[in-house]
């Protein structure tokens, strides 16, 4: 490369491969249990054995490993994936929610350029995990709220990044949808969507949020007591405005920051375990829309708990931004 090209065009990496693995085990001649590319093509067709190369591995010191058996899901799963794009690509929202649509779309973006990082990094299968099976799933859950308009375009920017894994099903879906164009000729148009940054973790706050329902109703259940409803508390104004000044000091170091409040309001020292419960709380930076978010997405925690959610008028000093007090009944 360096004798040939210029500097510009020198690889940006090395990779450095080990052991191929065939389904966990070291692929060899003297066990004969090794796969040609022409041999996995005529057995599973190029768009298969492309996607169980690309979902091998990453650019890591771990082996490689060639997942055969999820073949046949695999399989059923594709067929099944042109169908349902289709159908949510033109289905109408059913539950349209402006909470729940700037959070999704803020999300996915987020995630889109993470997806993009990864291929840039030649992290491949967390590439995929992250387009085929976690996005895909989190779009499935959450296309019944948002405007048509919308769900179009993330789908569409979807269905480019699938396209660098699967690209022969992508055409055929792009052309199922209506464009008379090659899904590889696009490019991605996903940075241009508006969004609002301040919802970009509300989908992960909710998720966390459902997660820990589940567990107090888990726990309760084991003891024996029927649950059905779930009270959420939201925080005072008092703690709002704590965590607010916490997050205003953007302190990488809690110390730095006991000390700053020590010299400018030594009166909060007394808040010293709400100060330690807050610092370095990811969904710190929601606060100003947590209630908004909370009530928005009521059916979404109501749906994946099963339980009946009430959100108190009431306000408690105990309950703090991105650590609501629950109580399950």
């Amino acid at each position: 490369h360096v004798a040939i090209f210029d500097k510009k065009n020198w690889p940006k990496g090395i990779a450095v491969n080990g052991h191929v693995l065939l389904n966990g085990q070291k692929m060899s001649k003297s066990k004969g249990n090794f796969i040609t590319v022409e041999e996995a093509v005529n057995m599973w067709g190029a768009e298969i054995s492309r996607f169980l190369v690309a979902s091998a591995g990453d650019s890591t010191l771990d082996d490689g490993n060639l997942n055969t058996t999820i073949v046949e899901k695999l399989k059923e799963e594709l067929i099944k994936l042109i169908e349902e794009f289709v159908n949510y690509y033109f289905e109408e929202p059913k539950n349209k929610n402006a909470v729940i649509e700037k959070a999704f779309i803020s999300y996915f973006i987020d995630k889109l350029e993470f997806v993009e990082e990864e291929l840039e990094e030649l992290n491949f299968r967390n590439a995929i995990n992250l387009i085929y099976y976690n996005l895909w799933k989190e779009l499935k859950n959450y296309k019944g709220y948002i405007s048509k308009e919308k769900k179009k375009l993330i789908m569409e920017e979807w269905l480019k990044f699938l396209s660098i894994f699967l690209p022969h099903i992508s055409e055929e879906i792009w052309h199922k949808i209506g464009k008379n164009n090659f899904i590889s000729n696009e490019t991605f148009k996903y940075k241009e969507i508006e969004l609002n940054r301040e919802y970009s973790k509300a989908i992960e706050y909710i998720d966390s949020l459902i997660e820990k329902i589940r567990e107090f109703k888990n726990l309760l259940e084991k003891k024996g007591k029927e649950v059905s409803k779930v009270e959420i508390y939201l925080p005072t104004k008092e703690n709002y405005d704590l965590a607010r000044y916490i997050l205003n000091k953007n302190k990488k170091h809690f110390k730095d920051l006991i000390e700053e409040i020590k010299k400018e309001k030594p009166e909060l020292m007394k808040e010293i375990n709400k100060i330690k419960s807050l610092f370095g709380n990811k969904y710190l930076s929601l606060l100003e829309k947590e209630e908004e978010i909370i009530k928005g997405f009521k059916e979404i925690i109501e749906k994946n708990t099963g339980l009946i959610v009430e959100i108190k008028e009431e306000r408690r000093d105990d309950s703090l931004p991105g650590r609501v007090k629950l109580n399950l009944i």
